[in-house]
């Protein structure tokens, strides 16, 4: 965000600015020359000392007021985050630490303040004294060059055009007190304009070099583009995914690998869960399925063929999620439902909240489907937030449906409703379904159980199998979970 600002401060009144202000030095400088070229070459030795000054005190007003803005910011920040948390801090006590925290953060503006005005009073000062120093040497300058051409009367005679003619011309080679004041004024006009043209200088500079770093993200070549048209598409996709000594870890955190050579198959048409304690991979292997990342090394195949040589827009769209925390955007119910499918009529819409159990709520509201949900979601309940965000997953129909801990920010009623509208999902049709839960008892009917430990396969089977299993990781996950 700071970049783009710096960029749209560099490319807009700045930029003007500074072409005004160098076109304003280069006429006064042309002028002066063009009058009295000695006293011309004499002001511009000092006219870069006093712009450099002006500038001076330009960046540092700048900078000055960015901090103290920053400070303000910061305090502002702390009494907004206590005064929307009002209840919380009322309820541990924390007033007179949030009012301490406050003033903290005041006091640091006021020193932001203090010294933006002494740098700013200094320097000012330091310029007027240039400014009078230079008024000073350049009238003494133009009135030494008058006297000495006063004083040779043959170079500074005075000539008549016509011989009828009564007013005297000074001669060219004459500097007379109009000449001395037109280029002293010349070349103070150009010293002060070029002053000011220092800020927009440094604007541009450093809109350029933000530029360049945003250049450099704009060209970098994605290597999981969305938007491409390359890549295969499966007219007729069963929805097997298969795992093949896969290897991964983030980018950040190379050093910490999630897989290591992990096989697993999913078959076609069946409900898969996925278990075990956080940190063993779960949620990346949905991120790997819709290729948010690909994997280091191995295989990860839908239908056998490599998901890197499908078309990744082709891919997602075969795949409805539903996350652990629903997300809705501004506007209505209907037009959150389709926003899985944009192609829906309002008949698919009604299906999908009839398969997701929120056809009934949702009718319930005088304005039905055309209800605004407020920003995200905040007029509806947590379980008729994730109903509709179930709806939204299956209106495109998906071959593949990930629901990733869907039930567990829930209080039990609503969990009761949202996993009766998922078992009712479950049976409307055969497709692949894979489950990420920590509540053991939403998945015992899925048709095979996989427990990931340290992101290895460690044990894969229905629960009824893995509850003979003696000592078994699944065992151990169900006795930690009814203490």
């Amino acid at each position: 965000m700071e970049s783009t600002l710096l960029i749209q401060d560099g490319i807009g009144e700045k930029l003007a600015l500074a072409i005004q202000f160098t076109c304003a030095f280069i006429f006064g400088l042309v002028v002066a020359m063009y009058y009295v070229w000695q006293l011309a070459l004499l002001l511009c030795g000092i006219v870069p000392v006093l712009g450099f000054l002006i500038g001076g005190v330009a960046q540092v007003m700048t900078e000055s007021a960015k901090v103290s803005a920053e400070a303000y910011n910061d305090a502002g920040s702390i009494a907004t985050e206590s005064l929307g948390s009002v209840r919380t801090v009322y309820a541990f006590g924390g007033e007179k630490k949030a009012s301490s925290t406050y003033q903290t953060k005041l006091d640091n503006a006021e020193k932001a303040g203090v010294s933006k005005w002494t740098y700013t009073g200094s320097l000012a000062g330091t310029v007027s004294m240039v400014m009078w120093c230079a008024y000073a040497l350049g009238l003494w300058f133009g009135s030494k060059l008058i006297a000495d051409m006063m004083d040779d009367r043959e170079s500074c005679r005075y000539r008549t055009n016509d011989v009828n003619d009564d007013i005297n011309m000074p001669d060219d080679n004459c500097i007379t007190g109009g000449d001395v004041m037109t280029c002293f004024f010349s070349i103070l006009f150009g010293g002060l304009n070029l002053g000011q043209a220092f800020p927009a200088f440094n604007a541009l500079t450093q809109a350029r070099v933000e530029l360049a770093k945003l250049l450099n993200v704009i060209n970098r070549d994605s290597k999981i583009d969305s938007s491409s048209t390359q890549g295969i598409t499966i007219s007729s996709l069963k929805g097997n995914i298969e795992m093949n000594k896969v290897s991964f870890a983030y980018s950040t955190r190379k050093d910490h690998p999630i897989y290591n050579n992990m096989c697993l198959k999913i078959e076609a048409g069946t409900t898969v869960a996925l278990v075990g304690p956080s940190g063993c991979g779960k949620s990346t292997m949905v991120s790997l399925i819709e290729r948010f990342y690909d994997v280091d090394s191995g295989s990860l195949t839908l239908d056998g063929i490599n998901v890197k040589e499908l078309n990744v827009s082709w891919l997602r769209s075969q795949i409805g999620y539903v996350g652990q925390e629903p997300i809705l955007f501004s506007g209505t119910i209907r037009d959150n439902i389709s926003y899985g499918y944009p192609d829906a009529n309002i008949e698919d819409v009604e299906t999908a909240a009839r398969q997701s159990n929120a056809h009934d709520f949702i009718m319930s509201f005088p304005d039905g489907y055309d209800t605004e949900v407020g920003e995200r979601g905040i007029q509806l309940s947590g379980g008729q937030k994730q109903r509709i965000a179930i709806a939204r997953a299956v209106v495109r129909n998906p071959q593949i449906l990930i629901l990733d801990e869907a039930t567990s920010a829930l209080d039990s009623t609503s969990e009761k409703v949202v996993q009766e509208a998922l078992d009712k999902l479950l049976e409307s049709k055969k497709r692949t379904t894979i489950i990420i839960a920590h509540r053991l008892s939403t998945i015992r009917n899925a048709d095979k159980i996989c427990v990931l430990s340290d992101g290895v396969l460690v044990e894969q089977g229905t629960h009824d199998e893995l509850i003979r299993l003696k000592g078994g990781h699944y065992l151990e996950l169900i006795k930690n979970s009814q203490k």
